[in-house]
């Protein structure tokens, strides 16, 4: 997943909001570093609205080094001011 992880982040410095992915791999079980990840990913997307394409892309080349790890999910959101979260593990919580 560390090509996900890379790809990301290259995107994130282009359009100068690497801070919050930088944050979280120091602090990732931190809730308010993980909302400082997704505000930033909303602010990139308006920025660049073909980002969440790319996101989509990354994730489904992600998916076979995710199974082979045992991790399995997906979601499809449709609409408007959504939030969406989703966790593997043990030991994780999720708060908007």
């Amino acid at each position: 997943m560390g090509g996900l992880v890379a790809k990301l982040k290259e995107e994130l410095s282009r359009l100068g909001k690497q801070e919050a992915l930088e944050d979280l791999r120091q602090q990732s079980s931190d809730a308010d570093t993980q909302a400082a990840l997704r505000s930033q990913l909303v602010k990139a997307m308006k920025a660049d609205p073909s980002l969440a394409d790319k996101l989509q892309a990354w994730l489904e080349e992600a998916k076979p080094q995710a199974a082979a790890l045992g991790i399995q999910q997906s979601a499809e959101v449709q609409g408007n001011d959504n939030k969406v979260a989703q966790v593997a593990g043990s030991g994780n919580s999720v708060s908007f």
